[in-house]
């Protein structure tokens, strides 16, 4: 019992890591955001430092669960912290497109430029937790054959020598999440369920949004 509350730990540490990075990069996004925040009064600093305040109460949520093997309170602290940084980040997008006219500039081209990139980053780990959380109703259901599973590795699909017991760890979601980012589609992973169609449809969209306004916009600028 002790090695498996180990191993579940440690799982669970690549998807905590993972929040910490985006509430890293989206606390930088937010002072190019400010308006978008829920303070919009406050300056683009203090809008800074309540989005790290929010996104460290959700994480240190995270961890205290985490430790006390509450996994249905862990599970619904990272859902919780993913579906406000995803309503955020559509907000975000949203509010770079409508500014895109107004833009002049070099030096806004690069501010532009590498607010581009943290939306990309962003949206690409964003949408591995998401995944990792929705496939098979979860990362502890999804070990029981019998739950109906939103997407399909080749490892399940096929049977590969060596590959029989093979199960989907968060780093498969993370690295199909790259792949839909930049394919802007799905590869040689099957995408079943509705759920997962929906999840992957709002991904590539950000990413289609990300690569073709903001950074041909961004160099457009710079130019």
């Amino acid at each position: 019992m002790k090695q498996r509350r180990r191993a579940e730990i440690h799982y669970e540490w690549q998807v905590l890591v993972s929040l910490v990075v985006i509430s890293l990069l989206f606390s930088s996004l937010a002072t190019s955001l400010a308006g978008t925040l829920p303070f919009p009064d406050f300056s683009p600093e203090a809008t800074r430092v309540g989005t790290l305040a929010l996104s460290g109460f959700m994480l240190l949520l995270v961890i205290v669960s985490l430790f006390l093997n509450r996994v249905r309170i862990t599970r619904a602290a990272v859902f919780t912290f993913t579906a406000i940084v995803t309503i955020y980040l559509l907000l975000g997008v949203t509010q770079l497109v409508a500014s895109l006219p107004h833009l002049q500039g070099a030096a806004l081209g690069l501010s532009l430029l590498r607010d581009a990139a943290s939306v990309w980053v962003i949206n690409i780990i964003l949408f591995a937790v998401w995944c990792w959380l929705i496939d098979g109703s979860g990362p502890a259901k999804r070990r029981m054959s019998s739950k109906r599973k939103g997407f399909l590795f080749p490892q399940e699909a096929l049977k590969i020598i060596g590959w029989e017991d093979w199960k989907p760890s968060f780093y498969s979601y993370l690295f199909m999440s790259f792949q839909f980012s930049t394919t802007f589609g799905p590869t040689d992973i099957y995408v079943l369920s509705r759920r997962a169609k929906f999840i992957v449809f709002v991904e590539v969209t950000i990413s289609l949004v990300t690569i073709t306004m903001f950074i041909a916009r961004a160099f457009s600028l710079i130019g």
